[in-house]
Order: C-alpha cells, then structure tokens, then sequence
C-alpha cells in the first residue's frame, strides 16, 4: 500500500465516522423532538356571502371575509389576499397557521368563491355633429364622438372608410363592451343608436350691398326697386360668384319707417361658395315726399242747444290728406261766439313733410236762440197739517220741469187749517240763448191744510187706591206735570169701577185751540189695592177659638178637623191656613184663615187652639233578617242597619264593639224612636230584637297586603325550597324545578291566616324567583385529564371543552388546553377543574397534575454531534499515528 493509498484510506474512515456521526446525530434528535403534526378537527372557513357577491373590479381576495373557520386554533388568510376574483366559480388558495407553529403545521386549502356578474354602468351614446360641410376628403371616421360614456368601445358600423356626400344618410354606431365575462348586459336590448349626418355644400364669397336711397312714393313696395341699380356707387352689389340678389319680402310697402330690409342671394347650385351667409340686412333711406295744396272747410249756421258740441256739428268742403277737427270739440257754441279754432290732422305725416304748412285756422259759426222747453209747473202737496211755524217756503215742490227755477209768489205766508189758493212762480235760468217772450210765469195750486197733533203733551199719572165696590173713576184724580200741554185731562168713560189689580183706563186731552189742534187718546195705568179684611166686629165674621181634644194620629193633618165659623156682611169660607200640618201631641194654637168670595177682597186671618193627645204604641216597626249584604269589616258598628226608611225611628247595635264574622247566628239590635213626643211605648217589654247581617267575604286590594319580593333558588330547586310568608302558597305542585338560571314567574295565592272565614283567597298573584347557578361539588378525575403532546416549551392536554386550566394555583384560569413558552426540564404543578356553564359555577374543587417538560431537542442534539465529533477526532489521530508508524517503519 503505497502512501497516497494510505491517506485516501484515511480520509475515507473519517468522512464514514462523520456520516455516521450525523446519522446517529439526527436519529438522536428525533428520539429527543416530537415531529409537528396536522392539527386535529381543524375546520377550514367559507367565503362569507359566496354565491351572493356581485364583482366589483376595485375588491381583491382581502375584501371578502372568511367565516366558519376553527378560529380557536389559529389564522386564516387568503394566500394571495391582492388577487381579484372574477366571476364564475373559483377556488382560491387559504392559508392556515396555527398559533402553535412549533408542534403543528402550516396547511393550504383551496376554498370555492362564486361571484356573480355585476350590472353594467349606463351606456351614454355619445353626441355628434349632426351638420358638416362638404369636403373632398371627408370621411365617416373624421366625425368625432363627444361626452359619450360606457366600459367599452363606440365603432360605426358602416365602415370608416367611407367618404361622404352631399345629403342626408344614416350610419349606425355600435357600443362593444369591454368585459362581458363580469358584466351583464342582457338587460340592455339595443347596444347599436343610429345617427342621421347631413353634409351641406360648400360656398364662395358674396359681396351684398350695404344702403340705399329713394323718395318716398305712394303704393310702392320692395319689389318695385332694382337692388343693384338704386344702391349707392360705394354700397357694393357686385356678385363674386354666379347668382342673383332679391328682397327676403318683395311685398313690403315701403315708408319712412323702413329703416332696413333683408336681401337675399340665391347662389347656383351647381358652384359651392364659401361664405355661407345667403341673406343679409341692408340700410334703406326714404325722403319725405311735398304734401297735396291744403284748403280749410266751412259750417253750416245752427241753433243753439245745451248739449250739442262742436264735436257734433259738422264742417264742410274742406280740401287736403287728412282729417279736419275742432280743436276744443267739447265746448258748447253760444249765441254771441262766432268763430271756433279748426284743427287739421295729416293722414300721412311720416312720408309727407308738412313743416311748412299752415295746419290751424279759425272757421265762423253762426248761432241762433233757442226755443225752450215747454214749462211744466211743479205740484204742491194737497194737503198739510198745521204748524204755526211754518210758512210757505217750507212746502216742498216737485215735479217741475223747465230751464229754469220755482218759487212761491208770498214765500212768508203761514198756511191756517182751511182749503186755500197760492201762486208758484217761474223764473228762466238762460235767457240769452233762448226765447221766453211767448213763455207764461206763473201758475196756481190749491192747499188742504188738516189740524196738527198738540205737542208736549203729557199724560197724567194717579196714585194707587183700595178697593171700593161703590166708588167709580170718576172719583179718581189725576196726578199732572208742570207743562204737561195747554188743554185738559179727562176720563173717557169715568162710570167705570176699578177692580183690584193694575188695569189701564183711556183719558182723553182737549187742547186750548181746538181749531187748529186735535183731541188726544192715552191710556194710562191704575193701582187698585184689595180690600182688606182686619176687625171682625166690623164685618161680621167669628172664629171659633178652641176646638175639642184628640188623638195623635201621624197620617191625619189638619184638613181633617173642620172649622164651624160665622159671617154675615161677606160671604166666603173658613179653612185652615196650611192644611197639609199634622198636629203633634201638645195644647197649640193654628192658623186659620176666611177666605171672601170676592176676590178683591182679602180674608182673615185668626188662631185656634187645638189639643192633641199621645197615640198608645202597641208595637213597633221590626225589620225582617237582614237582607242587603255587607262585606266583611272589623268592626259590627262598621255594619249600617239604618237601611230601612222607617220614619218612627232608628236601629243600633246592642254592643258596636263585636267583630262579626261570615255566616253568624245573629246580633242583637234595638229600635230608637224618633217620636217618644206623640207616641206611649211604656206598655212594650223590650224594643230590642236578634239581627243576622248577610256578610260576604272581603276581597283585599293590593295595598293591604305585601307580595313578596327579592325571592331566590339555586338551578335544581322547586318550589317547595322556597319558603313563602304566611298566607301565599303556590298555585302549582311544590316539586315544580323552578328552571334555567334567569328570572322565572310562577302563580301563587294569598289567603290571611287570622279570621281566615271572612277572606277571599287572591289568586293569579305572579311572583319573581331569581335563579342563580348551583355549586358544582364534582372535580375531574386524574383519567379525564389527559397530556396530548409536550416538549421542552410547550404542553397541550387534551382538548375537553367542559374543562379550564391553571398554571399559577389557581390564581388564574384558561380554557386552552395549550400551555407555551415554558422552561425544558422543569417541574410544572396543573390545577384542572370543570368550568362554569350556564347551570353550574366553576366547580370547588380540581385535579392536581406533576407535569415536568423534557430536554430541548436541539441541545440534545448538540451533545451528542460535538460527543461523536470528539471520538471521531481521537480516533482519526490514533489511526493516522499507527499507519504514519507502520509507513515510517518501512521506510
């Protein structure tokens, strides 16, 4: 073996002892790390809404939640949260990582998305030029679209290539969408618009005149006058292309009120100009022309009226263009006015010029005077009444007609009572302008003039007599004011008697001057007063002063006993004064009255004495058992047995203080006169007697009895744990569970336990019982608890959701059964215990666990690979010392 041979062999036994060194190294390593392990029941999330989204091209996979998952264990997350889904059904990539990435593995699983096609936004087909002028070169796809929106594209249909001609043509425009695969556009029935384009030729130029100008010419329009040759020479009028001009409205009438006109040119449809203004507005003067020789008219002489104007009168043989007029046409012509301003109004001022001529010139009218109006004389009144302040000029006339006034002839006269003559006068308003010399003045009418009704006059008044069957008005005076009239007073019929009430009498006033006044009627009022009555010596009349005994007798009043009077001078009848009385027992004096048969009279009023006498009581009013019904009560006086309407006296209870009860034997009562005065009762034994009183339980009311409040169980409980105060009992079994922990209401009755008979039982009373959660006595036992997996940091039980877990003596609790981030080989004490749940509190007591954590796998590993290392080392060296040995040797 050569040396080369040797050290190769060398270096081969050390790499072999390194291998094997690393085999052995991670063999060991396994022994020492428990492999990570897929977590177990783990549940990958959904799509939240999946099937219910529509695409939104601004959301990624980050934007849709994911649900469902066992959260419990660790995180989910889209692997790609910045993809953004289409539509269709998809299945995207979700990541879990646990959060005990030490002993558990990161897993991916692919999770079905469905989303569903978006609406599109609207389609707005965009506007176009719709006129365009002709070009060579124009084609269907230099016209522009503007303000057109969609996702998408807008082409034409008929291709873009097409030149364009002169006319009228449709072309179509087509909307393509730009995403058909995540919007929708079934809803849409149309995705074409066809737009009609009109292309117009073009024109050359055109030079229009600007003004012209002509005299002014009746009858003559626009289509009389050549453009071209009446414009001015600097005004234009020449064509540049082939054409003609012509007034817009050759039918126009021309005048000095047109300023301008429109002319248009009508190019040769065959040539194309470039202005495209065919019409245009040109200035036109017109000078006014010299009016026709003017000769002002004449009138015809009128007579005068009071009403007719100038307006009314005609004027004649006037010459000229236009309308002769009164300049004043509202004044009236008079007989010494001669001549009247004559106004003339040119029909046509604006074409004509009349600043030259003479348009006023005053025209003679001649005026006669008028005959009058045939004069009717007013009428008078027929007949007057008398007033001795009045004269003639205070009779009205009416009637009358004329121009002019009326007036009395003797205005000062005052008229007296008789038929009589008087004279109206007439006197002309307008002698100057009429002809009164044939007209009469005067005219006579015949006046009646009646006696007046007398003034201030005053009727008497009289003072109130009595009555007196003998006497007449005639003895009754009057009672007059100062200045009650100037005449006498007297009664119309003075025989008549007065009878004894207030009665109107007719008097009648005769004035001092009977010539000219009448005779006065009034009827005035008369107090009569009654006759009366008042000493019995006088008129005959005696009363009985005492009358006989007799017995009290409640239903007997003095209507009953008679009264035996005497009269002679008035007949009448004697009564008591009030009959309805019933005389109680004693010796008392009563009214009595006579009452006259003459009804003006008033009657006499006497007292009698009467003796009345006490009725002997041989019983006395016993009410039957009692029937109206009383409600219980505390106290026997609480009981009213004044219920009967007995008016000889009044019931009471023997003893008040007695507490009565339902369905009793009977109480003893007794009767309390009212009347002892009119009644005997000493021939009675006893006035007491035995009362049963129906009594009906009482029904308490909420104020008088106290429900239970702040009632507590523990879950497990009935209703027999609970224990109730005196009188409630519940309305269902005691061994009723009282239920979930929470508030629970449950019927209970109250029925008092004192004098219970004279009680209603109150049901339906709902009661609150709190239940709380029960003590959980049980505790886990060491085989419930079981370690899943350790390591040097960690240690994960077994997963039981019934139970919670301490790591610091129960100081504090968890319900993971995942305990990290712990010390390798170290001796850790667990408390495990059942947690709470909605029926049970944590339970009292646990289970003790020892739990101590093994060597951490990588340390181990170190260990053992630098222990190999070093044998490997030494043996290299002690082999690589023999062989060098042996090599040494032989050389």
């Amino acid at each position: 073996m050569t040396v080369k041979t040797r050290r190769f062999s060398i270096i081969i036994f050390i790499c072999a002892v390194f291998i094997t060194a690393l085999v052995t190294i991670v063999s060991f390593t396994n022994n020492f790390a428990t492999a990570k392990i897929t977590y177990p029941g783990l549940e990958f999330p959904i799509a939240e809404n999946s099937g219910n989204i529509t695409y939104d091209p601004t959301k990624t996979l980050a934007d849709f939640n994911l649900i469902n998952g066992s959260t419990s264990a660790g995180t989910f997350v889209w692997k790609y949260p910045g993809l953004t889904p289409t539509c269709n059904v998809t299945l995207y990539d979700v990541v879990f990582t646990p959060f005990d990435q030490s002993n558990y593995e990161i897993e991916t699983k692919a999770v079905e998305l469905i989303i569903k096609k978006a609406t599109p936004t609207s389609i707005t087909f965009p506007e176009i030029t719709q006129t365009h002028t002709y070009s060579v070169n124009l084609k269907l796809q230099d016209i522009q679209f503007t303000n057109g929106a969609g996702d998408g594209n807008f082409s034409w249909n008929n291709g873009e290539n097409e030149l364009l001609t002169v006319g009228t043509k449709s072309y179509t425009l087509t909307f393509t969408p730009r995403d058909l695969i995540n919007y929708d556009y079934s809803s849409y029935s149309s995705l074409s618009k066809n737009y009609t384009i009109t292309i117009t030729p073009a024109v050359g130029s055109v030079v229009f005149p600007t003004h012209l100008n002509i005299v002014y010419e009746p009858n003559k329009t626009l289509g009389d006058i050549d453009i071209v040759e009446k414009a001015s020479v600097d005004s234009g009028g020449k064509v540049g292309g082939n054409g003609s001009f012509y007034w817009k409205t050759p039918t126009t009438v021309i005048s000095t009120s047109l300023t301008n006109s429109l002319v248009v040119f009508v190019p040769n449809p065959n040539y194309s100009f470039e202005d495209q203004t065919f019409e245009r507005s040109i200035t036109i003067v017109i000078d006014k022309a010299t009016p026709p020789n003017l000769v002002f008219p004449t009138a015809n002489s009128i007579i005068y009226a009071p009403t007719k104007q100038l307006s009314q009168i005609a004027l004649i043989d006037g010459l000229g263009d236009g309308k002769f007029d009164w300049k004043y046409p509202t004044t009236i012509p008079q007989v010494t006015i001669n001549s009247y301003l004559v106004v003339f109004v040119p029909r046509d001022s604006n074409n004509y010029d009349y600043q030259d001529v003479a348009c006023e010139a005053m025209v003679t009218l001649l005026v006669e005077k008028a005959t009058p109006d045939t004069i009717i004389f007013p009428s008078a009144p027929t007949m007057i009444t008398y007033n001795p302040n009045h004269t003639l000029i205070n009779i009205p006339l009416s009637g009358g007609a004329g121009d002019g006034g009326f007036s009395w002839a003797s205005p000062n006269t005052v008229p007296v009572v008789a038929i009589t003559d008087y004279v109206i006068l007439f006197t002309p308003r307008d002698e100057v302008n009429y002809n009164y010399t044939e007209i009469p003045r005067t005219h006579t009418v015949q006046i009646t003039v009646q006696k007046a009704i007398p003034v201030n006059v005053i009727f008497p008044t009289t003072q109130a007599v009595t009555y007196d069957p003998t006497s007449s008005l005639e003895n009754v005076a009057f009672v007059r004011e100062s200045g009650s009239g100037d005449g006498s007073f007297q009664w119309t019929t003075p025989s008549i008697v007065p009878s004894a009430s207030v009665s109107s009498y007719q008097v009648k006033f005769t004035p001092s001057d009977i010539a000219n006044y009448e005779i006065l009627y009034s009827m005035i009022d008369l107090q009569v007063n009654k006759l009366q009555l008042s000493e019995v010596s006088d008129h005959g009349v005696q009363f009985p002063s005492i009358l006989g005994a007799v017995q009290y007798d409640p239903t007997s009043t003095l209507s009953n006993i008679a009264i035996n009077g005497i009269t002679s001078t008035y007949t009448g009848t004697f009564n008591w004064a009030d009959p309805n009385i019933i005389p109680t027992v004693n010796v008392t004096q009563y009214d009595a009255v006579f009452v006259p048969d003459d009804a003006n009279i008033i009657g006499l009023t006497y007292k009698i004495t009467l003796t009345v006498q006490k009725a002997i009581a041989t019983s006395f009013p016993r009410p039957d058992d009692f029937t109206l019904p009383f409600t219980y009560t505390e106290s026997l006086s609480l009981l009213d047995i004044t219920f009967s309407n007995n008016s000889e006296g009044s019931y009471e209870w023997t003893n008040h203080n007695i507490n009565p009860f339902v369905n009793n034997d009977g109480y003893t009562a007794v009767f309390v006169p009212y009347n002892n005065s009119n009644y005997d009762y000493s021939e009675l034994e006893t006035l007491e007697f035995t009362v049963i009183p129906l009594i009906s339980p009482k029904t308490l009311s909420p104020s008088e009895y106290t429900i239970p409040t702040d009632l507590r169980a523990t879950y497990g409980d009935t209703l027999s744990d609970i224990i109730l105060p005196n009188g409630f009992n519940w309305e269902i079994p005691e061994n009723t569970q009282v239920g979930p922990v929470g508030n629970r209401v449950f019927s209970a009755s109250y029925h008092p336990t004192t004098n219970s008979q004279n009680y209603v039982t109150i049901t339906n009373i709902a009661l609150t019982i709190t239940v709380e959660k029960a003590t959980n006595s049980a505790q886990p036992s060491a085989s419930d608890v079981k370690v899943a997996k350790k390591s040097g940091s960690s240690i994960v039980f077994e997963s039981d959701k019934a139970l919670e877990y301490s790591i610091d003596g129960g100081k504090t609790w968890q319900s993971s059964p995942v305990f990290t981030e712990l010390t390798p080989q170290k001796e850790y004490k667990f408390l495990v215990r059942i947690k709470e749940d909605e029926f049970y509190l944590a339970s009292a007591n646990w289970q003790e666990i020892v739990i101590k954590t093994p060597m951490s796998g990588f340390l181990a590993a170190l260990i053992v690979i630098a222990g190999f290392l070093v044998a490997g080392i030494i043996f290299a060296i002690v082999y690589y010392l023999c062989v060098k040995r042996q090599t040494d040797k032989k050389l």
